[in-house]
């Protein structure tokens, strides 16, 4: 049997709702951590990941209240992180 691979248009039109929340976190994160792509570059990041990953979402519903937010933003976070895994790594690589 074939896994579902059409995402649905709620999903999509639930994160256009979210891009405001989405590009305001992004700044805080990118200056918080210092993420050194930018903010712009890392809601990018995220919405490839977001996209590339939409049927991992486990939640009641895309809406207010069904935990779609909550796993956006620890997708964010989780591609914020990881960037600066890699740089550490490098730094500890060359120093």
């Amino acid at each position: 049997m074939q896994p579902n691979t059409t995402r649905p248009a709620a999903f999509d039109a639930a994160i256009q709702r979210y891009m405001p929340g989405l590009r305001n976190l992004a700044r805080k994160y990118a200056d918080k951590y210092r993420y050194r792509y930018g903010a712009a570059e890392l809601l990018q990041n995220t919405l490839v990941t977001i996209l590339a990953s939409w049927h991992t979402f486990r939640g009641t519903s895309y809406e207010t209240g069904g935990g779609f937010y909550k796993w956006i933003s620890w997708r964010m976070r989780g591609v914020c992180s990881n960037e600066m895994r890699i740089r550490e790594s490098a730094v500890y690589k060359f120093a």
